[in-house]
């Protein structure tokens, strides 16, 4: 639950505050599987960049995540809460504020992945993102060799017209 000390704003991704929380949320990630960088670098460039946005509790960041629009999907991406502030349900507060940071955009649905190894989709089953489609990573490898499982999660966006 967001406090009347929290506040949402937007901030730089190279920012250090949120540099710090991204490496202490995703470090115990890295036991399970780590990024291919050979595979990683594709060449392409992405056409949109991703914002970036967090919750602040007393000048300290607690909560962030990444995210873009492509035609009617808001897509998110490194949703990290601290450990000091879980159980609050601020994701679910800091995705509210990310979809009405794009009030003008025609979005109908929520799109994340996560790897099913780390036990993440039963998490975000939970916020209420349903299984769309899951396939053999070609970035992500386990700790034990294979290739990680991605998966696609979905929810979709309802939001209240204003008829004026």
């Amino acid at each position: 639950m967001l406090t009347k000390n929290m506040k949402v704003k937007s901030v730089n991704q190279h920012c250090p505050d949120y540099r710090q929380l991204m490496d202490a949320c995703f470090q115990p990630m890295r036991e399970i599987y780590r990024v291919e960088k050979a595979e990683f670098d594709t060449g392409k460039k992405e056409l949109q960049a991703w914002s970036c946005f967090g919750i602040e509790q007393k000048n300290k960041l607690v909560a962030g995540v990444e995210a873009r629009v492509i035609d009617d999907v808001l897509h998110v991406k490194s949703l990290a809460v601290a450990k000091s502030a879980r159980g609050e349900r601020l994701s679910l507060h800091l995705i509210s504020s990310v979809i009405a940071h794009f009030p003008n955009r025609a979005m109908n649905k929520l799109s994340l992945w996560c790897v099913a190894e780390t036990g993440n989709v039963a998490l975000f089953e939970k916020l209420g993102f349903k299984e769309h489609k899951r396939e053999q990573s070609r970035l992500l490898r386990l700790a034990n060799g294979y290739f990680a499982t991605e998966v696609n999660m979905i929810k979709p966006i309802y939001r209240v017209q204003n008829n004026v």
